[in-house]
């Protein structure tokens, strides 16, 4: 099988930090072909003007991407990222998994049943209620921590790696799961 992951990094968010930094390291290891999303230099100023020109950035480099070519496609992204990710998402016409970090409020109405969303009720950046009240409507994988910030960070080193291995094993699973539905020829489970 041929397996693809596209990371979306946050504005702030790089890919060398650690969420997303062993979150690609996982999809390697598991054999995953990966694209990692750069917005370039971003211009000053006004949030949406800056989105729209990380949105173009990244439809750059996504069109790129010959995804029929590929048996699993994950998106992985962080922040700022999972709205990039989730505009870049309406127009896919395959099937493609999503890990989210910490997302932000634009994101929300991306989220799919194909979705392992990471969030926490501290982090300024969404609505803790949006996201509780879109689960309601559609059965995604959330964790939500009560203590992280919006780097899904506690604040003390010791804690912080424990948290990361926390998340980075429930996205091992994940994709792990995806991989043998698809192997198995069963795509019918959302979990």
């Amino acid at each position: 099988m041929k397996n693809l992951a596209v990371i979306f990094p946050g504005l702030d968010y790089s890919l060398e930090k650690p969420l997303l930094y062993y979150a690609g390291k996982s999809v390697r290891n598991f054999g995953f072909e990966v694209v990692e999303v750069s917005y370039g230099k971003l211009p000053e100023g006004d949030r949406q003007k800056v989105l729209d020109y990380a949105l173009l950035a990244a439809n750059v480099a996504v069109n790129k991407i010959s995804f029929e070519a590929y048996d699993n496609i994950f998106f992985i992204s962080k922040g700022n990222g999972t709205a990039v990710a989730g505009s870049i998402l309406q127009n896919m016409i395959q099937k493609v998994y999503h890990i989210l970090f910490a997302p932000i409020n634009d994101a929300v109405s991306s989220f799919s049943e194909d979705c392992l969303v990471f969030t926490s009720s501290k982090d300024d950046t969404i609505h803790i209620d949006e996201v509780m009240k879109r689960h309601g409507e559609i059965a995604f994988e959330l964790h939500v921590s009560k203590e992280a910030d919006h780097n899904l960070e506690l604040g003390d080193a010791l804690k912080d790696i424990f948290m990361l291995r926390k998340v980075q094993e429930i996205c091992q699973r994940y994709i792990g799961r995806r991989i043998s539905l698809k192997e198995a020829g069963d795509e019918t489970s959302n979990c």
